[in-house]
């Protein structure tokens, strides 16, 4: 059960705890003091969105935090996800201005999916989402399956359903773009063999177009060291010029040191130049004038910057366009199965969903006729005696379609509450004909129904009173008062019927701390249980009729809770 409540700093709660009973919990107070405040910390508790607009005026941050009693089913869930398992379960959520918000429970970080996952069986929050649930007929059938349908049921149809879906969606998408398939198909093996045909190699452009470079000046080159090596061999004035030179040189040795060093340096180079002019002719006699090898290079490069130009600006662009293509053709390829054969795998999966979706309406339609005469009994409690409650069942208009029929997600049928509140005129659909007291009241007999099949320990109600009053608030309340032999509930109420039934009456009121307002939220005993009564019957706690009437109400309803 939810033992304790406290927020700090949230909206203008700015320190409140409230620390619940086990049984019935009433929480009353005006219009606009602060009870939704209450609801909305527990509702963050459970993992609902946090905004930082609960962050209360001039704080850095909003803290809410609950105390649960420790139950198996809870203990289990801390030991399978690593929390400490304590006496008691603690779950806290702060709200930072900066973002940064967190989460915790039993002292360690947690995240909201966990959040959600420990608190959502543990709490049965009622507001006003629920009756808009209850008001979408789409919603008819969750409520059918909570009461009366095993899980693994519903898990066994959904996974073939999801599987025929999925197959199903393939299919048509390849009938669908089957001709654009085969003309990209044929497209990219053109592509790849136009490339694997040249199959070029990275930084090989850059290489061909240095060996054309070399090729085209080859000529040049041979035209110029031959003038170079007759110039050096055999020219008779040039060579006669040289020996002229190394014989004076020779007559200046002895002259000194200096001397000899130059025309050894001199010898040197004449020296050197004759061996630089046969290394000169070696290197030309190696190159080869081959004007089919430069055509050959040129067509290769010339190929080269054609596919540069289709694929890619660069070789590795092109080399990276292949490897693209070819997963896709791979991916292409696969599609391209035999429809004969898809078509029995799709039949084979269809007759299985068929088989399944059967069983599962046949399980819906028996669970139904049970749902509605529970959901009658428990009308009859509050006001609704000759009320008539059923579900009807319709085809589903959207999904995959197998021998004319049309299965959805959750199977070929939908669900619709029908309801005849008046006898003799006829059922009609539920959100059409039901008015909001009678609303108020189907759904609080919903809850009672599907409690039984919950395993939770505490219920929330948010003025499940609305549109109600006198006799009929009376019944609820009594209904209410039954529920908490058997669950802890926390109801937010306007009817002094129901508040008078409470073992813990929490009064909440706005106050005005210096310039601040604050809600503040007590316990009420004795007569301050009466005085608020009697101010909820006639609008003033001092109204001795009124407070008279509390009385009685509260001595007619002790014996009951006792």
């Amino acid at each position: 059960m939810l033992e304790r409540l406290h927020m700090q700093d949230f909206a203008i709660a700015d320190d409140v705890t409230l620390e619940f009973s086990r049984g019935f919990n009433v929480i009353t107070g005006e219009t606009g003091a602060g009870k939704s405040i209450i609801l909305n910390a527990i509702a963050m508790a459970m993992g609902d969105r946090a905004d930082q607009e609960m962050i209360r005026l001039g704080s850095d941050e909003a803290v809410v935090e609950a105390l649960f009693t420790m139950h198996p089913l809870l203990a289990s869930w801390l030991k399978e996800n690593g929390f400490p398992h304590e006496d008691v379960c603690i779950v806290k959520r702060i709200v930072k201005r900066n973002g940064k918000n967190r989460v915790f429970i039993n002292g360690d970080s947690a995240t909201l999916s966990q959040l959600k996952e420990i608190t959502e069986h543990l709490i049965d929050l009622n507001n006003q989402s629920e009756h808009q649930m209850l008001m979408d007929p789409s919603n008819h059938l969750l409520f059918l399956d909570c009461f009366g349908l095993p899980g693994e049921v519903l898990e066994g149809y959904q996974s073939h359903y999801k599987e025929l879906y999925h197959l199903t969606d393939r299919y048509e998408h390849f009938k669908k773009e089957e001709r654009e398939i085969r003309r990209k198909i044929d497209t990219y093996r053109f592509e790849i063999s136009e490339i694997d045909a040249l199959s070029p190699k990275p930084g090989e452009d850059e290489a061909l177009l240095e060996e054309v470079k070399i090729l085209e000046k080859a000529r040049s080159i041979m035209e110029h060291t031959a003038f170079i090596h007759r110039l050096l061999n055999e020219n008779d004035d040039f060579t006669g010029a040289i020996e002229e030179i190394s014989g004076r040189l020779d007559r200046l040795r002895g002259i000194g040191e200096t001397m000899d060093s130059l025309v050894d340096a001199l010898h040197s180079q004449i020296n050197g130049m004759g061996e630089a002019s046969r290394e000169l002719q070696r290197y030309v006699d190696g190159m080869e004038l081959d004007e089919e090898h430069l055509d050959e290079v040129n067509r290769r490069l010339s190929d080269i910057e054609k596919l540069k130009r289709k694929y890619g600006d660069s070789i590795e662009e092109v080399l990276s366009y292949r490897e693209r293509i070819s997963k896709e053709l791979d991916a292409f390829e696969e599609m391209t199965f035999d429809a004969d054969s898809f078509s029995r795998k799709i039949e084979v999966l269809g007759l299985q969903i068929a088989e399944k979706d059967e069983a599962l309406s046949d399980l819906r339609k028996k669970a139904a006729l049970d749902f509605a005469r529970s959901i009658e009994n428990e009308m009859k409690d509050i006001g609704m005696e000759q009320a008539r409650f059923e579900v009807r069942f319709l085809p589903v208009d959207q999904g995959l379609s197998f021998k004319e029929k049309i299965y959805g997600p959750a199977g070929s049928l939908r669900a619709e509450f029908y309801i005849e509140t008046n006898p003799g005129e006829g059922s009609h659909p539920l959100v059409k004909s039901a008015s909001g007291g009678e609303l108020s009241r189907i759904l609080f007999a919903l809850k009672s129904v599907m409690g039984r099949h919950l395993d939770i320990q505490c219920m929330i109600f948010d003025e499940i009173d609305s549109g109600i009053g006198g006799a009929v608030a009376g019944m609820v309340g009594m209904k209410l008062a039954g529920l908490a032999d058997k669950y802890q509930l926390i109801v937010i109420t306007h009817q002094p019927q129901i508040a008078a039934l409470g073992e813990r009456h929490f009064h909440v009121e706005k106050v005005y701390a210096g310039e601040r307002t604050v809600t503040r939220a007590r316990v009420l005993e004795g007569k301050d249980i009466e005085e608020e009564i009697a101010r909820m019957i006639s609008g003033s706690p001092d109204d001795q009729e009124a407070l008279n009437v509390a009385r009685r109400m509260r001595r007619q309803e002790e014996p009951e809770r006792a």
